[in-house]
Parts: structure tokens; C-alpha cells; sequence
């Protein structure tokens, strides 16, 4: 995938995740409904991809974000469960900053390692890419949260990112979640 797909895959994958922390932000507890209506229509839209369907907007800005050969919106389906998982367990407050801190993560580590990136450490990914990801992220919670449980969610979701064999949009809010639990 070139870089230009790269970077607006990316940068549809700021705006989900800055949209699903909003939505928990403002609706709190009453998002559950509206992430779960949210989850049945992406994997309904996912479907009718798969079988063919030319779905108005959905599938021009699939065919241009999406990686080939993975199953249409699988990423915004994993996203938006982990969202609903975060909020069930862990509350809006919490689940907010975990899926910010995918957002932020998750954009800024591939971003900054795809034009930075020379010391590759494991899985294909740089030190540089991980570091990257990892200030970002902690600079953006930051501004929501206490620094040390800031640093503690970034750089969990940072090892998370960089280590683990499942996707990251499922793994990293969730792991970041379990370490901010511990401080607030």
C-alpha cells in the first residue's frame, strides 16, 4: 500500500477513534445503545461488501482506506467491540482515554515509523515508530488524565501495540483500560 493509502487509512482511523471517545464523552453510559447500533450497521455494511454489494459512500472510501484481501470495515468492527467492551467494563470515563489513546497510538506509531522508522525491533515495526506512538499518546491523554496514569495507558498500549499477535483495535483499549482501572 502506498504511502498516501497509509496516511489517509490512518487518518480515518484518528477521526473513528476521536468519534467513538466523543460519543462516550458526551452520552456516557447511554452510548452502549448507540455503540451497539453503530456495531450491528458496520458488520451489516461489512457483509454486503463481501458479498458484492456497491454500498453509496461506504464503498468508495473502503476501496481507498481499506488494506486489500482483509474483510471490508474488520477493523471498525474490532474498534467499535472494543469500545462496548471498555465502556461494560471499565465505564465511559476510562473507555474514553483508552480509545483515545488507540487513536492516537495507533496513527502516530505507524505514521512516524513508516517516514522515520530505521531500527526495526519486531514484527516489521521501528523503536522509532513505538516512540513515536508512545509521546503522542501520552502527550493527548495528557490532556484528559493525570500524567502518571497518562504514561501508564500509553505505554501499555504501546507495548500492547508493538507485541501483540491480535489486532491491535481490539488489544490496546482494552489493555490500556485494565491499567488506568488500577489508578482510578
Amino acid at each position: 500500500m502506498g504511502a498516501m493509502n497509509e496516511a489517509l487509512r490512518k487518518a480515518a482511523h484518528l477521526v473513528l477513534g476521536m468519534s467513538l471517545a466523543g460519543i462516550l464523552v458526551v452520552r456516557g453510559h447511554s452510548a452502549f445503545a448507540i455503540l451497539v447500533a453503530l456495531l450491528c450497521l458496520v458488520i451489516a455494511l461489512s457483509d454486503a461488501l463481501q458479498r458484492g454489494y456497491r454500498v453509496p459512500v461506504v464503498t468508495p472510501v473502503v476501496a481507498l482506506v481499506e488494506r486489500p484481501h482483509r474483510i471490508p470495515l474488520y477493523g471498525m468492527i474490532l474498534y467499535t467491540t472494543s469500545t462496548l467492551a471498555c465502556l461494560i467494563f471499565f465505564g465511559p470515563a476510562i473507555a474514553a482515554r483508552a480509545i483515545l489513546a488507540l487513536a492516537v497510538l495507533d496513527a502516530a506509531a505507524a505514521l512516524g515509523g513508516q517516514r522515520f522508522g530505521k531500527r526495526r525491533i519486531y514484527n516489521g515495526k521501528s523503536i522509532e515508530g513505538f516512540g513515536i506512538g508512545l509521546v503522542s499518546a501520552t502527550a493527548v491523554l495528557f490532556l484528559c488524565t493525570e500524567p502518571r496514569v497518562a504514561l501508564l495507558m500509553a505505554g501499555v498500549g504501546s507495548l500492547v501495540e508493538l507485541l501483540s499477535p491480535i489486532d491491535d483495535n481490539l488489544t490496546v483499549p482494552i489493555s490500556a483500560a485494565l491499567a488506568a482501572n488500577f489508578f482510578l
